[in-house]
């Protein structure tokens, strides 16, 4: 590959070349400054969404202080009537 020639991901792909793609793009990215780890736990903070407390089930009282059982207890029943 000559150096004006830039392989993208669907040749890599396709030609079965993705070792050289991703040594492609490390070349490109070598002058990115690193940044802190401070820096890195606010964008992370910032992308990942913490997981639902341990003892949340899906039964748990909603917002509104309901279950959600009535609901699902009224459409049964009428279903049946």
């Amino acid at each position: 590959m000559a150096d004006g020639d830039r392989l993208t991901l669907k040749q890599a792909r396709e030609q079965g070349r993705l070792p050289e793609f991703a040594a492609q793009a490390e070349r490109d990215h070598m002058d990115l400054h690193p940044i802190s780890t401070g820096q890195f736990d606010a964008v992370l903070g910032r992308i990942v969404k913490s997981a639902p407390a341990a003892n949340r089930t899906s039964r748990s009282r909603t917002g509104d202080g309901s279950s959600g059982s009535r609901t699902r207890r009224g459409k049964a029943a009428a279903s049946r009537g």
